[in-house]
């Protein structure tokens, strides 16, 4: 594969995700098929850990109180499944909501489902995936990093919620 292929591949896939940020129901448009991942057959197994994820977010003490002072919104556009979910942290009370218009987030994220596993999971770094392309932001970056001090926590909580939704 020669260089400039390369740089318009990269290019293109760039391009795409800003679109994807924009609007995420672009995400499969002028596909037939949407590419399945393991863990997510579909989006509604997604749907579920996403609200499970809010719910024990929700009652979480540690979360809580790492929050506390915190007005942020973070949408994710999860590209294979064409889903999308917003997270809403306004000084210790958490919201979530799920196929939620995430363009006036302020900060956004695209991802196919793997990769939010594996973030989510602790099986990915989330730095390593930006510089790969594997996950897209857009947003302000201030914000992002003040989400540093609840990334664990936040892990724990998408663990159980993702064991819990698979039990049921």
């Amino acid at each position: 594969m020669g260089r400039a292929y390369s740089r318009t591949l990269a290019s293109r896939a760039f391009w795409r995700a800003r679109v994807l940020l924009r609007d995420p129901s672009h995400a499969n448009r002028g596909r037939k098929a949407v590419v399945l991942v393991a863990r997510y057959e579909s989006g509604d197994k997604l749907r579920k850990v996403a609200r499970r994820m809010v719910d024990l977010m929700r009652s979480d003490a540690r979360v809580l109180s790492a929050t506390q002072g915190l007005r942020l919104t973070v949408g994710f556009a999860i590209t294979d499944l064409d889903e999308t979910f917003l997270l809403t942290f306004r000084d210790g009370e958490i919201g979530g909501e799920v196929g939620a218009d995430i363009t006036s987030a302020q900060i956004r994220l695209a991802m196919d489902a793997e990769t939010l596993d594996g973030v989510f999971a602790g099986e990915v770094d989330p730095m390593g995936a930006a510089m790969s392309g594997q996950i897209m932001f857009s947003g302000d970056l201030g914000l992002a990093m003040s989400l540093l001090g609840v990334v664990d926590d936040l892990r724990e909580i998408y663990k159980a919620a993702r064991d819990q939704a698979e039990a049921e």
